[in-house]
């Protein structure tokens, strides 16, 4: 059996082009994808793809013997970090509930840690070097996403394997504990794939490992929505407290649109332009399926995992917000150009008005001197 402890990081920006092809050489060995083959060539050729990286390998120690820990990162080009714990093992070495319950491991060197530890430490030496690397775009919390994935080498019964998705109620025998669980079509009837919550569990396939990969994927979609949808919190906030401070009417002074607020509502649009076209773009590349791959089993599969971590339910949310955004762009717009127009009008009256007084000043002059 293999337990898989998947964690997420977003670094605040995109990863530039030219670094993201060196960056990987520098935090370890560049491996393959197992998943590269089914990938389109579109989703390849763009960026999308993610580059996943082998920092080390350390053995385990149980009671009852040894197993091996592997260790990956996978880029992604869109400024997401994935920390990969892979504990390989036999499945006679645990019972089914310590299997469920497994939330540390014992290293050889490091003695007893959690998973949770050993993704805070190997964040804390590499975050440096990713952020260097990053376009800086956005300031967000630092938030994390975790999930765990169960690949079994045994053939299961659903109920032991539902089990292992529910680790604070163990109990195979009540139904009720089966409530929420999800189950994806992976293949032949006695193939399963339950997901519920932040845990996922897959029998015996040959394509596991890319099963594997794709829900990670989706689940980096998910995580990404998620901190759109922040950012784009933040943006309407802003953007309303900037219309409340907005004055409720404008000067008719000729150059009043050379005013500093003026120049704060161009800038301030120019931002909401930015954050609108790096998001509009980069979602729904990502959350097309037809993009991702042109195998029809996997695209099924994508969509599937993206239904049911309810994916579209955020993208929803984030398009919309950037719709909102949009309208609220178009008031301050609205108000600029009206100002513009306004003092434009102010500017042609007078300049008429000279055009009319001067000769008649010129005019009085002469008949007086």
């Amino acid at each position: 059996m293999k337990i898989v402890h998947a964690f997420l990081r977003d670094l605040g920006g995109e990863f530039t082009t030219e670094i993201f092809k060196e960056l990987p050489k520098k935090l370890g060995e560049p491996i393959p994808e197992p998943v590269s083959k089914v990938y389109s060539d579109y989703f390849t050729a763009v960026g999308l793809a993610p580059v996943r990286i082998s920092r080390n390998t350390e053995n385990v120690r149980f009671d009852n013997g040894t197993a091996v820990l592997t260790t990956h990162l996978k880029l992604f080009s869109y400024g997401v970090v994935l920390f990969e714990y892979t504990l390989t093992l036999d499945s006679s070495l645990l019972t089914l509930e310590e299997l469920t319950r497994l939330s540390s491991v014992n290293l050889e060197t490091r003695g007893q840690q959690s998973f949770d530890a050993l993704f805070k430490d190997d964040l804390v030496k590499v975050e440096a070097l990713l952020k260097e690397g990053v376009r800086k775009e956005y300031d967000i919390q630092s938030f994390n996403d975790h999930f765990v994935v169960y690949l079994d080498d045994i053939q299961r019964e659903p109920d032991q394997a539902v089990s292992l998705l529910l680790p604070q109620m163990y109990d195979p025998s009540t139904p009720a504990r089966r409530h929420g669980v999800s189950q994806i079509s992976v293949g032949e009837d006695s193939d399963h794939m339950f997901l519920l919550g932040q845990r996922a569990y897959i029998s015996p396939l040959p394509d596991s490992f890319d099963i594997l990969n794709f829900l990670e994927l989706s689940r980096v979609q998910l995580f990404e929505l998620k901190i759109y949808d922040y950012i784009l919190d933040r943006a309407i906030e802003n953007t309303y407290q900037f219309l409340d401070q907005l004055p409720r009417e404008e000067s008719i002074l000729p150059l009043s649109w050379l005013r500093t607020d003026y120049k704060r509502r161009i800038s301030h649009v120019l931002r909401l332009t930015e954050i609108r076209m790096d998001l509009v773009d980069l979602v729904k590349d990502v959350t097309n399926t037809s993009k991702v791959t042109d195998d029809p089993f996997f695209a099924s599969l994508y969509r599937n995992l993206n239904d049911t971590f309810q994916v579209s339910s955020w993208f929803q949310s984030v398009r919309d917000k950037i719709e909102e955004i949009d309208s609220a762009q178009k008031v301050i717009m609205e108000r600029i150009d009206h100002s513009r127009a306004t003092a434009l009008e102010m500017t042609v009256i007078i300049l008429i008005l000279i055009e009319v007084v001067m000769p008649l000043i010129h005019f009085i002059h002469s008949s007086i001197f």
